[in-house]
């Protein structure tokens, strides 16, 4: 009878230790709609990822929705950055500081558009020699070139 009851304080123990560090470990949501800086038409399939501050590995990563929605949960977040990319967009970093706040709402976050500025374009043309036009063998003289006399 004994036995059972040290069984049983036991289990009533672990229960309230695993629920009192349930309640330390608190879940951080961080969530916000990206957007075109131009046109303010949502960004879809962009990369999110939480990275620890001085640390090159992603804690979490997600991607936007088609309305640029997204939302990261992360247990017990720290200080940490928040980067965002996409194809043809400039990358975004974003500080988050450590907060007692359980969702962290970035609202509309606006992505703008990377250009890259050719310096000159080439543009050769050049003849065909020798085609056919239908059933016709047709040969262009300009293409070929020819000594004096």
């Amino acid at each position: 009878m004994e036995r059972k009851s040290n069984v049983m304080r036991y289990f009533i123990f672990l229960i309230l230790l695993t629920s009192y560090l349930n309640c330390l470990s608190q879940n951080t949501t961080v969530c916000g709609i990206i957007k075109d800086t131009a046109l303010m038409q949502p960004i879809m399939d962009a990369n999110i990822m939480i990275f620890k501050v001085g640390d090159s590995i992603p804690l979490k990563k997600v991607i936007s929705n088609v309305n640029g929605f997204f939302s990261v949960s992360k247990r017990q977040l720290d200080t940490a950055f928040l980067m965002i990319s996409k194809s043809g967009y400039a990358d975004k970093l974003i500080y988050l500081a450590k907060t007692n706040s359980s969702v962290i709402n970035l609202h509309d976050l606006t992505l703008s558009r990377k250009s890259v500025e050719l310096n000159e374009v080439v543009i050769n043309a050049y003849n065909t020699p020798i085609f056919y036009k239908k059933d016709t063998l047709v040969f262009t003289a300009d293409s070929f070139r020819l000594k004096q006399n």
